[in-house]
């Protein structure tokens, strides 16, 4: 199911160019994936964080805390 599963539904329209439908959530997430990659300034930053977090830098926080 498309919505539950994150899964795509290809839409098949003879003679008109075929659509595919997903979960807006799904939608939302690739979205932002496209954003956050799009800019280098903004991808070299998640790349310094994720090292960040490899050498073991992070600081756990509360979600209630934030």
């Amino acid at each position: 199911m498309v919505v539950t599963d994150s899964d795509m539904l290809a839409v098949h329209r003879p003679g008109n160019s075929s659509v595919v439908v997903i979960s807006m959530d799904e939608y939302n997430a690739m979205s932002e994936t496209k954003y956050l990659t799009s800019s280098t300034a903004m991808m070299n930053r998640l790349r310094s964080a994720e090292a960040h977090m490899k050498a073991g830098k992070g600081v756990k926080v509360n979600i209630e805390e934030l």
